[in-house]
């Protein structure tokens, strides 16, 4: 499985796909601010946590739609599909479960950060 910095430079500029339906700049953006309130949600601030949740969301919504369109441009050609730095299994099983993931594992951070 590979991050989504990885996906953005398999995507962007990737002759494979031209057209991506987000802006892939503004989508590293996100994820840059994303990592950022990440870590001010360590605190337990109620205005970061709920913060974060957004993002995540917002996150979650732009990498399905990414995954779709990886999966549809590649057109069954798996090192097409490949060179979008997506993994096989992640875009067909994984991705909508991704969000109840991530919050699962903040979920976690948040009560092991309870014991620091």
């Amino acid at each position: 499985m590979c991050s989504p910095p990885s996906r953005t430079s398999g995507t962007n500029g990737n002759p494979a796909y031209p057209n991506p339906p987000i802006d892939m700049n503004a989508f590293k953006a996100d994820i840059d601010s994303y990592s950022g309130v990440i870590t001010e949600a360590l605190d337990g601030s109620k205005k970061a946590i709920s913060e974060k949740k957004k993002k995540r969301e917002a996150l979650t919504k732009s990498l399905r739609l990414l995954g779709r369109y990886v999966e549809i441009m590649c057109k069954n050609d798996m090192p097409t599909f490949l060179s979008s730095a997506f993994s096989f299994g992640f875009v067909v099983f994984l991705l909508p479960f991704m969000s109840k993931f991530i919050e699962f594992l903040e979920s976690l951070a948040d009560f092991l950060h309870a014991f620091r």
